[in-house]
């Protein structure tokens, strides 16, 4: 393959990402893996996820706005 085809090969690969993220603009926190909770050191409690507020969601890059 020559550099013209990994090039348009890049753009359609992008194109497609965002219009999966215009599709599904919600992904999983990466930080509570998507439950919204962590669990204390003992595992009797539970606490909301600082990163995502508990909702276990993240905007994904180029979403798009609300």
């Amino acid at each position: 393959m020559n550099t013209a085809e990994w090039v348009v090969g890049g753009i359609v690969a992008f194109l497609a990402y965002v219009v999966s993220c215009r599709i599904y603009p919600y992904a999983a926190c990466r930080n509570c893996k998507g439950t919204g909770k962590f669990r204390s050191p003992s595992g009797k409690a539970y606490r909301n996820c600082r990163r995502c507020g508990g909702r276990g969601r993240r905007r994904r890059l180029f979403a798009g706005s609300e």
